[in-house]
């Protein structure tokens, strides 16, 4: 495999979320064991609760391990901090995997913005905060945002209003459209995953198109990289069973390895649009048409 040049591999992104429950040594172990499944990088959830937190729901009781809490004591509760991504970063470093978040308000854009990733990520719920979106394209060098719940008018809007060219104080950052379904889990008849190659029609570019997953399918990365998606984004975690809403719509260590396999089989057999004949070819036909000895 190693000797395939493949010029652009897919990246295949960890969505941890918040399945580590506020717990570092949790969120250790899984940026671990997604490096270990074969992840190019693995992506948190960073979000200021006071800010980001619906005002409806901040009362709401919600049951959890730590008790019958309010739903804004919820999301405090499971938030890393400050520190916890510094230990993160390190780590990530350390053995050589790449981390970013999805960003939720403009305290947490700014937060990350500390912290220089290669790429931040708009959810789907923030996909038209604009101010975000605009935070987001001054300072990072690539921007993934996720469409879940958009129609198609409102996608095309999203990218325009992102790639106005008349917009003089935007940097020359770069956009990645995600096709996504805001349901939680999929399932294989809502994936409609034929949606990735109108995207490209939008974007116009092939390198600019990704797919974050909720479906249960162990085939799903490998259509969409065969339908063009060049980042591919799973839920992942290293016990299902354990407490969080993520938890139910999330790969295991084993389930994830196979997902990643079939992904990068399917990326092989696409190879590039290289039609020059191989020597090996060209030797073949050479034999088939020799002329015959009489």
């Amino acid at each position: 495999m190693n000797n395939i040049n493949i010029i652009n591999p897919v990246r295949v992104v960890a969505e941890i979320g918040t399945n580590h429950g506020g717990d570092l040594t949790l969120a250790l172990e899984i940026i671990n064991a997604a490096k270990e499944a074969g992840f190019d990088a693995v992506k948190f959830q960073k979000r200021s609760p006071d800010i980001s937190t619906p005002k409806a729901m901040r009362t709401q009781i919600r049951t959890t391990p730590w008790g019958d809490m309010t739903y804004l004591d919820y999301r405090k509760a499971v938030e890393l901090h400050a520190s916890d991504y510094d230990r993160i970063s390190e780590e990530c470093e350390r053995i050589n995997i790449d981390w970013s978040a999805s960003v939720w308000d403009i305290p947490s854009c700014g937060f990350m913005k500390a912290r220089n990733p290669k790429w931040i990520k708009i959810p789907s719920a923030k996909s038209q905060c604009w101010d975000i979106v605009k935070y987001c394209q001054v300072h990072f060098p690539e921007v993934w945002i996720s469409t879940g719940g958009l129609n198609w008018e409102e996608t095309q809007t999203l990218w325009g209003t992102y790639n106005d060219p008349f917009d003089n104080e935007m940097q020359e950052s770069k956009m990645v459209l995600f096709y996504t379904r805001a349901e939680y889990p999929t399932s294989d008849e809502r994936a409609n995953l034929s949606v990735l190659p109108h995207l490209q029609e939008i974007t116009q570019d092939r390198y600019a198109i990704g797919y974050s997953g909720h479906d249960m399918n162990l085939n799903s990365g490998a259509i969409a990289v065969a339908y063009g998606a060049t980042i591919v984004e799973k839920h992942f975690t290293t016990d299902p069973t354990m407490y969080g809403s993520d938890q139910k719509i999330s790969l295991c260590p084993k389930s994830a390895t196979e997902y990643i396999q079939r992904l990068r089989e399917t990326e092989l057999l696409i190879g590039t649009p290289d039609k020059e004949p191989s020597e090996c070819e060209r030797l073949k036909l050479a034999e088939l048409n020799e002329p015959n000895d009489r």
